[in-house]
């Protein structure tokens, strides 16, 4: 992702903050059974680089990814292998991420895995295949009982989240750990849980201050706290007076969808929400959302929170865009008030800042 600006004030120094971009192709490998690649040979895909949407600014151009997929195995026969490899990029370097999935015949996911070592890129032309030689067996695709083929052929689903900046692997890391990639596993969001939401045929309800909201049990437990409450007691209801009913409706909507319906999300409550309550998908896409909305004057107020909330990754990410924009948040009101009232925090950040400088003094 590119570095973001803020113009408001042209005498300060701009903004930084980094951020993901993301390359996806959906691959359909014809004839499966009658590949005639033999061991040891792949078949390559077509580049293919991050798309413009409408709402962002145009991306950089000369960042494109190949895929190397060995039907019939890299070293094991009988293993499938997958790799993934910069094809090339106008940038000094390029760093990836990346998760390859297999559709089932129905275009639904079957298999997902998500490969966590960086693939390295360069300007001058070097790169090297990462990925898996052991990837998925071979007789599993082939198996009729898998349902993964379709007339013939698979389908492979590859997403590449990648930065064209050349930081330090701490920094890169806590920008990684909240790329998609690596969200939680949840029902959330499954086909079983919309259409008990469409469905309705409520079971239960959550009794707040100022109103009731309809819900089923299997879907609230989602809530790990939640749910241990409801095996122990099986009423009809579950009483919650600690957060008010915007935020509720925000997150069991979440619950059912894994998404936001509503667009003025309080994305700060439904983080304390999510970690009191423990829910692990809705947490982490309010670090996701929280972060995409930093800028110099929150980012102390949001570390502040990343650490009420026991946001670990969210601390990480902010960690950096603090030490990137040293100068100007030193000068925000956020900062100053943290000194006067918060000195935990102040500590905690000046610890970090020490251990930067250190680290910059220490590499050649």
């Amino acid at each position: 992702m590119a570095i973001t600006k803020d113009h408001r004030n042209q005498a300060e120094p701009d903004f930084q903050k980094r951020s993901l971009r993301c390359a996806s192709l959906t691959w359909i490998i014809d004839d499966f059974r009658r590949r005639r690649e033999k061991h040891g040979f792949p078949i390559i895909s077509d580049a293919f680089s991050c798309e413009e949407s409408e709402n962002e600014s145009p991306a950089p151009p000369g960042t494109d990814f190949q895929v190397y997929f060995y039907p019939n195995g890299a070293e094991d026969p009988d293993m499938t292998s997958c790799y993934l490899m910069v094809n090339s990029t106008t940038y000094e370097c390029v760093k990836a991420r990346f998760a390859v999935s297999i559709l089932d015949k129905n275009g639904d996911l079957k298999v997902k895995k998500v490969f966590k070592d960086p693939v390295r890129g360069s300007r001058c032309g070097t790169s090297v295949k990462m990925g898996w030689s052991k990837f998925y067996p071979r007789r599993k695709i082939l198996d009729s009982l898998s349902q993964i083929l379709k007339n013939g052929h698979i389908t492979l689903v590859i997403d590449v989240y990648y930065l064209d900046q050349d930081v330090d692997d701490d920094h890169i890391n806590a920008i990684f750990a909240l790329s998609p990639l690596f969200a939680p596993k949840s029902k959330s969001g499954s086909e079983d849980f919309k259409s008990l939401f469409e469905g309705k045929n409520f079971d239960i309800c959550l009794k707040l201050r100022d109103k009731n909201i309809p819900a089923h049990r299997v879907v609230l437990s989602t809530s790990q706290v939640i749910e241990k409450s409801l095996i122990r007691d099986r009423r009809t209801f579950f009483v919650m007076e600690d957060f008010d009913s915007d935020v509720m409706a925000d997150a069991v909507f979440f619950m059912y969808y894994r998404g936001f319906e509503s667009h003025s999300v309080n994305f700060k409550n439904m983080l304390r929400f999510a970690d009191q309550y423990r829910v692990p998908a809705l947490k982490f896409a309010c670090e996701q959302e929280l972060y995409e909305t930093v800028c110099c004057e929150n980012v102390v107020q949001l570390f502040d929170l990343a650490i009420e909330c026991s946001s670990s990754i969210l601390v990480d990410a902010l960690k950096f865009i603090i030490i990137d924009n040293i100068d100007a948040v030193l000068r925000t009101k956020g900062w100053h008030d943290a000194l006067s009232s918060n000195h935990s925090l102040v500590t905690r950040l000046v610890q970090f800042l020490g251990q930067q400088l250190s680290k910059r003094k220490s590499s050649p």
